[in-house]
């Protein structure tokens, strides 16, 4: 879906969205949109005193389907504002879905980056070794509503060769002057791991390392995020596959941090023990961003455990 099918489709979709808004069950504190799905919270950032909210986002159709990022602002956390979708899949990179990604800010404008999904369709494909591209692609925009460029920047080729078809969510960490790009992984051994890319100018990026447990924590991890609280670091992450142990680990897939400790430079790595954000069933894909009042935000995806009344 391109902007322009977008915008021809909106219209015949008013008595959706009528109806919708008479569900008593609608939710007021958090964030929903108007009609369709979403899930995962994407290039969360505060520019210029106002905070963007995008988001996953499938716009007429209650389920699974084609994605883009949808896109809500505040300047107070109390009133929010929809805008236009911001991405949509309307170039080879991603003609199958704007997939999850983040945002960096600098003075001039945004820069965001996310993972372009293509699935191949002509073979019996696995879709985990074989069948699909999982493209990181670059944004920048002078205000979070307009599109100066869109590039792609690394595809599966630019990955390391033991890994699946299953690299994507690249959030970016600054560090000594030098930026660091984590994106969640799947090994060929089905061990989850987080990859890291460098670059000195937001353009070129290569692999830098991979890292992981040391004993296997799961088959895929998502949505990574790497940032430091008061000098701790901290890496979120959603691992996909964790075997639940009494109380912990009951979610269908889990959502939560290690803190750890990276010494990028030399290449030295640990974890501390994992811990879940919350042992019920509705909290996945976090992001985090700073604010400009220096407070670290955290946005999740409410939307696990579906819950269906006849």
């Amino acid at each position: 879906m391109n902007k322009e099918t977008y915008l021809t489709e909106y219209p015949k979709h008013e008595s959706m969205r009528e109806n919708v808004k008479k569900d008593k069950n609608r939710l007021h504190f958090h964030m929903m949109p108007p009609t369709g799905w979403m899930n995962d919270p994407n290039g969360l950032c505060e520019f210029q005193g106002v905070n963007h909210i995008y988001f996953q986002y499938t716009p007429f159709l209650a389920g699974w389907g084609t994605k883009l990022w949808g896109h809500y602002t505040t300047k107070d956390w109390i009133h929010y504002k929809e805008e236009e979708p911001f991405l949509y899949p309307d170039e080879e990179w991603d003609r199958d879905g704007v997939y999850s990604g983040s945002a960096y800010t600098c003075e001039d404008g945004i820069h965001y980056f996310y993972t372009g999904n293509v699935k191949l369709w002509d073979k019996d494909y696995d879709y985990i070794m074989n069948g699909r591209e999982q493209n990181t692609i670059h944004v920048f925009s002078p205000d979070g509503k307009n599109i100066a460029y869109k590039k792609l920047v690394m595809t599966n080729d630019d990955y390391p060769v033991n890994m699946s078809k299953h690299v994507r969510d690249p959030k970016i960490y600054k560090k000594d002057g030098r930026y660091y790009m984590i994106q969640g992984g799947r090994d060929a051994e089905s061990y989850g791991c987080a990859l890291l890319f460098c670059s000195d100018d937001l353009e070129h990026w290569k692999w830098y390392d991979t890292v992981r447990t040391a004993k296997p924590f799961g088959y895929m991890w998502e949505c990574p995020d790497l940032f430091e609280i008061d000098g701790q670091q901290i890496m979120t992450c959603c691992p996909q596959g964790v075997d639940q142990k009494g109380y912990d680990y009951q979610n269908v897939y889990q959502c939560g941090y290690f803190p750890v400790e990276f010494d990028l430079k030399n290449k030295s790595y640990s974890f501390g023990k994992f811990q879940e954000f919350d042992k019920g069933f509705d909290i996945y894909a976090t992001q985090t961003f700073a604010d400009e009042a220096g407070r670290r935000i955290l946005i999740g995806w409410m939307g696990i455990c579906l819950l269906y009344t006849s």
